[in-house]
């Protein structure tokens, strides 16, 4: 059986992760939290760079993409499969 609440939960987490990390950023730079989400969901380099710096030391292993819905607007990470 399909475990929705579960799925959401995962979810959640992937938002906060990336968000978190976008929100470092943003306050190290100096720069307006929503113009940093907006240029990493643009794809632009050098930022889709930090941010995969910063997620591979935190996160060794764990995630190999992620993505941007414009619907529920949240990210999801995609997990490396072991």
């Amino acid at each position: 059986m399909f475990d929705h609440a579960a799925l959401h939960e995962h979810q959640a987490e992937h938002h906060r992760i990336v968000t978190d990390v976008l929100r470092y950023i943003a306050k190290e730079a100096g720069l307006p939290y929503p113009f940093v989400r907006e240029d990493f969901i643009s794809g632009e380099p050098e930022l889709t760079g930090i941010v995969w710096d910063i997620l591979h030391l935190n996160y060794p292993g764990r995630f190999v993409g992620v993505s941007w819905c414009y619907g529920c607007r949240r990210f999801n990470l995609d997990e490396y499969k072991h």
